[in-house]
């Protein structure tokens, strides 16, 4: 992928602050890695390169404005885009070329597979390069020595995506990541497939386990994190809570006071109306975490429990129906 055309435009900027702009935060943590030993396998007996899938998640998923049901990887971008799309929003996972470090035996010893876990609602869509080789260093220098293990999580309940760190070596770094730089880790919005240059990127930068966030053009080179990240890394982009309480049917005069926006625990919903009222709590993928009745006054739902992440909130009453974005962090 070192056709990648882009432009760090600011540099120096927190994560929230940038990455924001692309409707996500970034928290990194470290996390045992954990082979998906178990999982399906989706590539063939002889080997790959730079491979493109398109694999039923089982649940709906938010990337961006859009929603899917399928964990689409093109170019190695996870994203909108099927294997047939020519554009696609989503995530960059390396911005390198990679392939099966079989290849010159025609066959694989980097399996590509899956898994899904959790019951409905709360399932987690887990999808893993084993031991991934670089196609720079096998067609230049006919070794495969350097390889990358890497797994992407898509979580139903919060819309967050995880990316997962195991064992790597890179020896030719600046002969496999765009323009010479480091790996590309980020948000990219409208990627061209096939001319690897997109409307605007959002890509991580600097130390792997500190890193800064650059805003993206279309012009020049891109800078990614300075090195591989360290075995057991974790990068979680958290889908940010836009406006509140946009929508509504319900008359200005009887809406619902909703409180505190960013909640930890709880929140408070102040139902001003004499009617019977309910609610519903909905996941960015759309799925209900928590259902009940809302009294009239003040009324206490429990949040301790759910993921980090975006929430719907859905009140419905003989009068209307209204909604309210808030984000447990």
């Amino acid at each position: 992928m070192k056709g990648l055309a882009l432009l760090i435009l600011s540099l120096g900027f927190t994560c929230s602050t940038v990455l924001g702009q692309a409707g996500y935060h970034l928290k990194v943590s470290t996390e045992v890695y954990a082979p998906l030993t178990s999982g399906t396998v989706v590539s063939g007996g002889t080997g790959w390169v730079e491979p493109n899938y398109s694999i039923p998640l089982g649940f709906d998923f938010p990337i961006g404005d859009t929603v899917v049901n399928t964990f689409n990887l093109a170019s190695n971008v996870v994203g909108t885009g099927t294997v047939n799309s020519a554009v696609t929003t989503g995530f960059v996972l390396t911005g390198a070329q990679l392939c099966d470090r079989g290849l010159s035996k025609l066959k694989s010893e980097s399996p590509l597979r899956y898994e899904v876990s959790g019951v409905e609602g709360h399932r987690v869509f887990k999808f893993e390069y084993a031991n991934a080789g670089f196609a720079e260093e096998y067609f230049q220098y006919h070794t495969n020595a350097d390889h990358l293990n890497l797994q992407v999580w898509l979580y139903e309940e919060s819309g967050a995506v995880e990316y997962h760190f195991g064992a790597s070596r890179v020896a030719h770094q600046a002969d496999y990541f765009p323009a010479n730089s480091g790996i590309s880790i980020g948000f990219v919005r409208n990627y061209g497939v096939n001319t690897r240059e997109a409307e605007s990127m959002y890509l991580l930068t600097g130390s792997a386990m500190q890193p800064l966030v650059g805003s993206v053009g279309q012009t020049q080179s891109a800078n990614g994190l300075s090195g591989l990240p360290p075995a057991g890394t974790v990068y979680r982009f958290v889908p940010v809570a836009k406006q509140p309480a946009a929508l509504h049917t319900i008359s200005q005069e009887k809406r619902m006071t909703v409180f505190p926006v960013n909640c930890r625990d709880f929140i408070q919903v102040v139902n001003p109306l004499h009617e019977e009222t309910r609610f519903e709590l909905l996941s960015a993928g759309g799925g209900c975490v928590q259902r009940g009745d809302l009294q009239h006054g003040g009324n206490r739902i429990s949040t301790g429990g759910l993921t980090e992440g975006m929430y719907i909130l859905v009140v419905n009453a003989p009068s209307g129906t209204e909604l309210h974005r808030i984000i447990k962090s």
